[in-house]
C-alpha cells in the first residue's frame, strides 16, 4: 500500500505510453519523445531526493518499457535510451544491479544486430531493402611513376549500405535543405553583387555565408537519434569498416 501511495504521474504516464506501443498505437521512438517531455533525470533526482520508492518505481517502469521497445519494434535505440534514463536515477542497489544486467544484454544485442539486420543509423528499425545507401569504394591496384604520364589502376566496389526507410528519408530531406539553403543564399548574394558592382566579392561572400548557414540549418533540423550519412560515420558501419581496414577507401586514387 505504501508503494502505491508513492507512485506519481511520471511512472503512470510511462506505463500508459508502453500500453500504446503494445497496442500499436505508437512507435517506441514516438513514445520516448513523449516521455522526455515529462521526465528529466536531474529534476526527478532532486524532487524525490528523500523518496527512493518513487525513483525505483519510475526506473522499473522505464526498464519494462525498454523490453517492450525491443520486442515490439526491434528498437534498440529507444530501449537503450530508456535503460540509461533508469540508471541515471538514484535508485536502490538491488534494482540497479538488475538493470545493469539488462543493459549488458542490450549491448550484446546491439553488437549482434545493429548494422546486420537493424539499421545502423538509428538502431531503431529493421532494414528496408529499397532504402540502402549507395556508396563507391576504391582500392589501388597498380601505379606507374613515369614523369611524362603518371597512371594509376584501381578497382571499384559498388556498395549498398543498408538502412531503414525513416533514415533514408531523413538523409534525403536534410541533404535537400542543405543544398537549397546554400544555393539560395549564394544566388541572393550574386544578385546583390550584380546590382552593386561587386559581383565577385558578393559571390564569394554568398558561398561562404551560405555554407555556414546551411550547416547550421542542417544541424538544427536533424533528428538527434539518427546518425548522419557522412564518410566518417559510414566508415564505422560493421559492414564497411572491415573493407576500409583491408585497404579500400572512399577516395578515388589519383595519378
Amino acid at each position: 500500500m505504501e508503494h502505491l501511495q508513492k507512485r506519481n504521474n511520471i511512472a503512470i504516464r510511462i506505463e500508459e505510453l508502453q500500453k500504446d506501443v503494445e497496442q500499436s498505437n505508437l512507435l517506441s521512438r514516438e513514445a520516448v519523445t513523449a516521455i522526455k517531455k515529462v521526465f528529466n533525470v536531474d529534476a526527478v533526482n532532486d524532487k524525490y531526493a528523500y523518496e527512493p520508492a518513487v525513483k525505483d518505481d519510475i526506473a522499473t517502469a522505464l526498464t519494462a518499457f525498454a523490453l517492450v521497445a525491443w520486442n515490439k519494434d526491434r528498437d534498440l535505440g529507444s530501449a537503450t535510451t530508456l535503460v540509461k534514463c533508469a540508471l541515471g536515477l538514484y535508485i536502490s542497489d538491488e534494482l540497479r544491479q538488475n538493470i545493469w544486467v539488462y543493459e549488458k544484454q542490450l549491448e550484446e544485442l546491439y553488437g549482434k544486430h545493429v548494422g546486420q539486420d537493424i539499421c545502423y543509423f538509428c538502431a531503431g528499425a529493421p532494414h528496408d531493402n529499397n532504402s540502402a545507401l549507395e556508396k563507391k569504394l576504391y582500392i589501388e591496384k597498380d601505379r606507374s611513376n613515369y614523369i611524362v604520364a603518371r597512371k594509376v589502376k584501381f578497382s571499384v566496389l559498388e556498395l549498398k549500405v543498408p538502412r531503414c526507410g525513416r533514415c533514408a528519408n531523413e538523409h534525403d530531406t536534410l541533404a535537400n535543405k542543405y543544398h537549397f539553403t546554400w544555393a539560395g543564399i549564394a544566388i541572393l548574394f550574386v544578385v546583390i553583387g550584380a546590382f552593386t558592382g561587386g559581383l565577385i566579392i558578393f559571390g564569394l561572400l554568398g558561398v561562404g555565408i551560405g555554407y555556414l548557414v546551411a550547416r547550421y540549418v542542417k544541424n538544427y533540423l536533424k533528428q538527434e537519434d539518427i546518425k548522419e550519412n557522412n564518410d566518417d560515420i559510414i566508415g564505422l558501419h560493421p559492414q564497411v569498416a572491415p573493407l576500409l581496414e583491408a585497404g579500400w577507401s572512399f577516395e578515388q586514387p589519383q595519378a
